[in-house]
């Protein structure tokens, strides 16, 4: 049906939201140069990227095309936010 991606990242702050939306936005990069037909399911899969601090950790969790739907332009931290309201 389709393909799930996970992805654990060491971060230095939780709290930097900038700095996880550029991460968001560095894995999308990857995950969308992987051709089409290389990718199992008729359907977008979901990303489920766990940042990891020294003292806790945060999930974030998406649709491919949810990310793909953002209005361009965004900065990291907006597509940060934009992706966290809408889990």
């Amino acid at each position: 049906m389709e393909t799930d991606f996970n992805v654990m990242l060491p971060v230095d702050d939780l709290a930097n939201e900038a700095v996880l939306g550029r991460w968001i936005v560095r894995v999308m990069e990857v995950i969308e140069s992987i051709p089409e037909d290389q990718i199992a399911g008729p359907r977008p899969g979901r990303v489920s990227i766990v940042f990891e601090s020294s003292t806790a950790q945060a999930v974030m969790n998406f649709y491919i095309d949810q990310y793909q739907a953002l209005p361009a332009g965004l900065n990291h931290e907006e597509v940060y936010h934009a992706l966290q309201s809408q889990q």
